[in-house]
């Protein structure tokens, strides 16, 4: 299992004949058979959080990434993602990290720890 994809670790890449010989792949890809999400009920708690109200929710994302340099393109990705949304002014998309930055850490969070930052 990894975040990155077969780009990166070739032993990723899922084979689309690979059911024919009983190999099932499971990972972030939806092209897995058994898709997983990015997201971890043990590392990211969110049952015990408050709800926030719909119409006080900030309207936006954030990108968190340190390789800048990635094969999938996601850097261009979320440059054309904050265009359109400064464009249509409807969403804030904010990058608190070193690639496509443009945001500041929220105060007390901490720049290794996704977790925290999120929390803010």
């Amino acid at each position: 299992m990894a975040m990155e994809g077969p780009e990166y670790y070739p032993t990723l890449h899922i084979d689309p004949d690979g059911w024919k010989e009983d190999k099932f792949w499971s990972t972030t890809s939806f092209r897995s058979e058994i898709p997983l999400p990015y997201y971890s009920q043990s590392e990211y708690d969110i049952r015990n959080k408050p709800v926030v109200p719909f119409e006080s929710a900030i309207r936006g994302g954030v990108f968190m990434a340190r390789n800048c340099h990635s094969k999938n393109s996601r850097e261009r990705v979320m440059l054309e993602l904050q265009d359109l949304a400064t464009e249509r002014k409807t969403l804030q998309i904010d990058s608190v990290s070193t690639c496509v930055n443009n945001a500041h850490l929220p105060a007390g969070a901490n720049d290794r720890n996704k977790t925290s930052i999120m929390d803010k």
